[in-house]
């Protein structure tokens, strides 16, 4: 009976999901950069579902309150997650060819001992690094 009631304790434990972390990043972004890259990112990580979902308020403007990413590179030191958007409605040129941004890929690297961060975002078709943002920033696991 006693054998009985530890499997039944044990298995209610092993069967509990796990919650998901959640981390609200700040960045510095200069202001050349701060109409597509956010200053604020929460990114949260379910890694029973194995589904990784992004918010920040810049990318409210069309409506997508949450959009997925992947979790990348995760290991004892960091965690690399990537996202997409379509930064379709941003022009980069105005003179002649009315260029927009178009899809810009993100990443956010958080340090998991002192939750320091980086932040990258790329246009895919920028083939200059002057095009690119590159930042660093901290994280609050909640």
């Amino acid at each position: 009976m006693k054998l009985h009631a530890f499997l039944l304790t044990l298995g209610g434990v092993v069967a509990t999901p796990a919650i998901a972390e959640v981390y609200d990043c700040k960045f510095d972004v200069k202001d050349r950069f701060k109409q597509w890259v956010p200053t604020v990112v929460r990114i949260t990580n379910d890694a029973d579902l194995s589904r990784v979902s992004v918010s920040a308020e810049l990318f409210d403007r069309h409506g997508k309150h949450a959009i997925l990413g992947k979790l990348g590179t995760n290991n004892d030191r960091r965690a690399t997650f990537r996202f997409q958007y379509n930064n379709s409605d941003i022009p980069i040129e105005r003179k002649y060819n009315r260029k927009v941004l178009g899809l810009t890929t993100y990443s956010v690297t958080i340090q998991k001992a002192d939750h320091s961060a980086t932040f990258r975002a790329n246009p895919n078709y920028a083939s200059d690094h002057g095009k690119s943002f590159h930042g660093k920033g901290s994280c609050v696991l909640k």
